[in-house]
């Protein structure tokens, strides 16, 4: 599965799926963005919540590079 962006204007809310992978642990970050983790520790979905006052391209630019050092740092503190 690629990468997939999707925005919600009902509700004002942008999410990216990174990858496939059933959501075990949820991280509420700065801003109301909640990253969503797989059993490996690996983020699998980026929800950002009042997405149009934060500027969606410049959250969605931001957005990757986080996920991916976040997922690094929590596959890290979550290993068996």
């Amino acid at each position: 599965m690629a990468a997939s962006l999707k925005y919600y204007p009902d509700v004002d809310v942008l999410v990216v799926e990174l990858r496939e992978g059933r959501v075990v642990d949820e991280e509420l970050l700065e801003d109301d963005v909640v990253v969503s983790y797989d059993e490996e520790g690996r983020a699998v979905r980026i929800e950002i919540h009042e997405a149009s006052t934060k500027g969606l391209m410049e959250v969605a630019q931001g957005l990757l590079k986080t996920a991916v050092a976040r997922s690094a740092e929590h596959a890290r503190l979550h290993a068996p």
